[in-house]
């Protein structure tokens, strides 16, 4: 697989990958407290990229959580580190792909409660080629952005 991935990529163990500056947390959401038990230290101001859905598999519905985001569940699992929901609603074979087409890029949706960090990630997608669109506080965002909301699962494209 790292051959495959090339030379920009470098496979790590979970253990280090999650003492990055920018941890993405790309995973099935029942998995997600199990692999940041593996962090080590704290997170110290962090950010921490949540791009899960809380989804309960097989059955593919909703997670119960009693009320809460499941980007706040992360965020309880994550103290001290600063969490943005961003690249959840796009089906990962599409944010394979060229983020450019057709005469625009595709946008990728954030939200998080903490403004420097939001700037910092929609910095991070534009390099990357996609179009960042801040949705704002993750309780602005939810109905938007969380599973089943109205943005998931669309493409979207910014023209130019």
């Amino acid at each position: 697989m790292a051959q495959d991935l090339g030379k920009a990529i470098s496979p790590v163990s979970a253990e280090i990958a999650l003492s990055a500056d920018i941890v993405f947390l790309a995973i099935p959401f029942g998995a997600i407290p199990a692999v940041l038990n593996k962090a080590r230290g704290q997170w110290n101001g962090r950010i921490v990229v949540d791009a899960s859905n809380a989804i309960e598999f097989p059955a593919f519905k909703p997670a119960d959580l009693g009320g809460r985001l499941s980007t706040e569940v992360v965020a309880s699992l994550t103290s001290g580190s600063r969490v943005v929901k961003a690249f959840n609603t796009i089906p990962a074979q599409k944010l394979s792909e060229v983020p450019a087409q057709a005469g625009g890029r595709r946008v990728v949706v954030l939200s998080g409660d903490d403004a420097e960090a939001r700037s910092d990630i929609s910095s991070l997608i534009e390099s990357l080629g996609f179009a960042a669109l801040d949705l704002g506080t993750l309780h602005q965002a939810s109905h938007l952005q969380q599973f089943g909301g109205k943005l998931v699962a669309l493409d979207l494209f910014r023209a130019g």
